[in-house]
């Protein structure tokens, strides 16, 4: 608090500057607290003050606005910092395209005209909308015009005439830009639902009495389920650190919440809402986002990879060693047909080795293995297979017998068949 000390005479006052700042242990968007004041004159008391202060808890832009199409599509939010969060909510709204009107008013030409324009309609060009519930913004403004001064003037249209009466302009005028031209808009955050006129008043015409042509652009930006934009956030931040917020448009919100493409030259606004907790969504800030667009740009239709050259079978035998090592050259197999890079990858084994577009896979036993090779451009992919039958290792060779082991048998097996012979002729002599 500043300052830390004062005196005061009878009759004097002073103004006291009360500095809080927020951490991230922020529980509400209130926040209420004492203020001591000590007497230096024992004879008086001490004096308390309460003091209610509002957080605001952090920093983030209150705008951000690009010119985008179906490609050129990202908005970044920059430099946005906080109280602190274990749990940061980022919720979007939105786009919602602007509704565009075009007519005329003639140039004032004196006092009653500039001053009074609701009691001089031809000065004026109205144009009613209706807001519904919920509306999180809604943003008006002059976009084109031959005068050199038009006004814009937003209120609620309490007669439901679709024009402005003395009574509205003073009880239920919500918005005016007057600026010394006619690059005008007004922007009101949660306006009230209902019926509401919106006009343009020519203050300063090209010429007095004559007509100038003028644009209104009205855009309503509501409650939506789902935005039509993607928000990359963290999801947890210390105090006063500085991050960036990017934002990836796929599109707009029509009138049934349907997303549809961005159409060239149409302006669109949507919303960003920041908060700390769960129960504080919005206590951060808010920015609006407005978007133009741009000429679409033809993407060409992607397709999957081909297979060009299908791999054959292959037949192969363990070595005696008990293993054999298959090579495969798989950079003729596949063919992208918008020419991507592909990426190769092989499953069905054990033992596969994939570098590059040479493949080689380890075996040990005997059998039959599919092998499948995969070729993927990063959005599709395409397979093929092939076998690898692989047989068992040859025998080992068996030594055929030695001629003296071989003789020395033979004689003996002739020896004993004569004494056998023998033997029989001398029973039956």
């Amino acid at each position: 608090m500043t300052p830390a000390s004062f005196s005061l005479n009878a009759g004097e006052s002073q103004v006291l500057t009360i500095k809080a700042t927020a951490n991230i242990n922020l529980v509400d968007e209130w926040v209420h607290g004492y203020i001591k004041l000590n007497n230096a004159d024992a004879s008086m008391s001490d004096t308390h003050l309460q003091a209610t202060i509002g957080f605001k808890a952090g920093q983030v832009a209150e705008e951000v606005s690009a010119e985008l199409n179906n490609v050129d599509n990202s908005i970044a939010i920059e430099d946005v910092y906080t109280s602190g969060s274990k749990a940061l909510q980022s919720r979007g709204f939105g786009l919602f395209k602007a509704q565009s009107f075009t007519g005329s008013a003639i140039g004032s030409s004196n006092d009653t005209e500039r001053n009074s324009p609701h009691s001089n309609p031809e000065v004026i060009f109205s144009v009613p909308t209706v807001v519904k519930p919920y509306t999180k913004r809604l943003v008006v403004e002059i976009t084109d015009s031959t005068s050199p001064d038009m006004d814009l003037y937003v209120g609620i249209d309490d007669d439901n005439d679709g024009m402005p009466n003395a009574y509205e302009m003073f009880y239920s005028l919500l918005c005016i830009s007057g600026e010394v031209d006619s690059k005008e808009r007004c922007i009101i955050d949660n306006p009230p639902s209902g019926n509401y006129w919106i006009f343009a008043h020519n203050y300063e015409g090209t010429v007095e009495d004559e007509a100038d042509e003028v644009t209104l652009e009205i855009t309503h930006v509501g409650y939506s389920n789902q935005a039509s934009f993607d928000i990359e956030a963290p999801t947890q931040v210390a105090q006063d650190e500085r991050f960036d917020i990017s934002l990836t448009v796929n599109g707009y919100l029509d009138d049934s919440q349907t997303l549809q493409p961005l159409e060239q030259d149409a302006t669109y606004y949507g919303l960003l809402e920041l908060g700390t907790t769960p129960d504080l969504k919005r206590n951060i800030g808010a920015t609006l986002i407005k978007v133009k667009g741009l000429a679409p740009v033809e993407v060409p239709l992607n397709t999957a990879p081909v297979v060009a050259n299908a791999i054959a079978d292959i037949t192969t035998q363990l070595s005696a060693q008990g293993g054999v090592v298959v090579n495969v050259d798989l950079s003729e197999v596949f063919s992208d047909p918008e020419g991507d890079a592909l990426t190769l990858s092989a499953t069905g084994v054990e033992g596969i080795t994939l570098s590059g577009t040479q493949l080689e896979v380890s075996f040990t036993t005997s059998g039959e293995y599919p092998i499948i090779v995969t070729a993927s451009d990063g959005e599709f992919e395409t397979n093929t297979q092939f076998m690898v039958k692989v047989a068992a290792a040859p025998l080992p060779p068996v030594d055929p017998p030695s001629e003296s082991t071989g003789g020395g048998a033979l004689g003996l097996y002739a020896l004993l068949t004569l004494l056998l012979l023998g033997r029989g002729r001398r029973q039956y002599a």
